[in-house]
């Protein structure tokens, strides 16, 4: 996770509705403001996080309360697997 030590504590959270599965992730740092997120330059091997979440979830944003966090959302109908009640079910 970007800037995060082995000392640093991670969390996340995730809240599963009828429509919808939506999930919080959580680190100490200071955050950045939401922004369309564009590939790394130079190709190296991090910094697509933010690409992938922003290309993967039907909406994704941030919020700041007593700490800062990175939300993200899939729609369930979307889903590839696991949710019987999906067009695209099938087994894993």
């Amino acid at each position: 996770h970007a800037g995060a030590t082995e000392a640093d504590e991670l969390s996340m959270e995730a809240d599963v509705e009828a429509d919808r599965v939506r999930v919080r992730l959580f680190d100490p740092g200071t955050g950045f403001e939401e922004h369309t997120p564009a590939p790394p330059s130079n190709g190296g091997a991090g910094g697509y996080g933010l690409v992938l979440l922003d290309r993967l979830s039907d909406r994704w944003g941030v919020q700041r309360e007593d700490t800062f966090s990175v939300w993200f959302e899939v729609q369930r109908d979307r889903l590839p697997f696991g949710d019987d009640r999906s067009p695209r079910a099938r087994t894993a």
